[in-house]
């Protein structure tokens, strides 16, 4: 099978990786705060450390377990019939061949925008869905057999790259990363609060030592919203840094099993343009499209917050792929 098929471990182990080091972080920071605070930092960090890795492994089995096999609404899904479209089947069985995968189940949903998405943890249990906009497209010869192929050949790569429970992997880490966040945060507040009680009342600490707890205590809390602020933002563009790598990987991959990069070029810049005819497409669904659905163009550099990269520099790819694979053919 074509592509790096062992790169969704390691984007899932990064993300993993993530998950464990900011987990032990938190405990590293929870154990040296209370520790020092009380007198038993040596007793305090290893366990606090400890405990909280092995929390993180926890998350981590959550992360990975609980991704859907479908999306919500799936019940409302109608599966292609091979009778009525038996060339669509037939083609779709000569790219899962060249993809050693089995054929994922194919349904069409009642959506009038032209697209198509792959879901399942597995690719034993992935099924792809194209909307009812984009067959009528097919219907209506705006695109063609070919260009349907280089659609549905792209969705069949992100499925044998596994690129479904890369994403939901990562998805699920971010929100786990919000919550030692917040654990920081408490902290901090905590530690605040501990500080003032020991400096303001009679008896307590004072002079020079007071001053030095005081700064300490407001290098920590300045720490804790650089962690808080930096975490969930670093986790988030390394999620989009991630999904716009992988659709590159699936436009290449699709390429060379149709063997047709300039359809797959072509039909990108159609749904591209109907995309930026029809701009009502909500903000949280635009990762399951095709292509970025707001037709925006980023130049040289793929805008950061963006789960796809620009259709102008998937082309420029896919344009490269065609005279490599048309010098390969001579």
């Amino acid at each position: 099978m074509y592509g790096p098929q062992d790169r969704w471990k390691i984007d899932t182990a990064l993300s993993m990786a993530v998950i464990a080091v900011m987990y032990s972080l938190t405990g590293l920071i929870f154990g040296a705060v209370f520790g020092y605070a009380f007198g038993i930092s040596d007793y305090l960090i290893p366990r606090a450390t400890g405990f909280m890795f092995a929390v993180s492994l926890f998350v981590m089995a959550i992360c990975y377990c609980y991704v859907p096999d479908t999306p919500r609404g799936c019940e409302k899904w109608v599966e292609l019939d091979e009778r009525e479209q038996p060339e669509i089947y037939r083609r779709i069985d000569a790219m899962c061949k060249s993809l050693n995968m089995r054929r994922p189940h194919l349904y069409i949903t009642s959506d009038p925008f032209p697209n198509a998405y792959a879901m399942g943890k597995t690719p034993e249990h992935a099924h792809i869905c194209l909307t009812s906009g984009l067959i009528n497209l097919y219907l209506d010869r705006r695109i063609g057999n070919d260009e349907l192929m280089a659609i549905v050949g792209h969705e069949l790569s992100h499925i044998a790259h596994r690129d479904t429970i890369v994403m939901g992997v990562a998805e699920n880490c971010i929100k786990a990363l919000s919550g030692s966040t917040i654990l920081i945060g408490f902290m901090s507040v905590m530690f605040m609060g501990s500080v003032n009680s020991s400096t303001g009342r009679r008896g307590g600490v004072s002079g020079p030592a007071a001053l030095f707890l005081i700064i300490i205590a407001l290098l920590f809390c300045i720490f804790a919203v650089l962690l808080i602020v930096i975490i969930p933002g670093a986790a988030i563009i390394s999620k989009y840094a991630i999904s716009r790598n992988r659709e590159y990987l699936a436009d290449e991959s699709s390429a060379i099993i149709t063997n047709n990069p300039l359809a797959l070029a072509s039909v990108l810049r159609k749904l591209e343009n109907f995309a930026t005819d029809h701009r009502v497409v909500p903000p949280y669904s635009v990762s399951k499209w095709t292509v970025n659905p707001n037709g925006l163009k980023h130049g040289l550099m793929d805008g950061l917050l963006e789960t796809h990269p620009s259709t102008e520099n998937r082309i420029k790819r896919l344009d490269k792929l065609a005279v490599k694979l048309s010098r390969n053919s001579q």
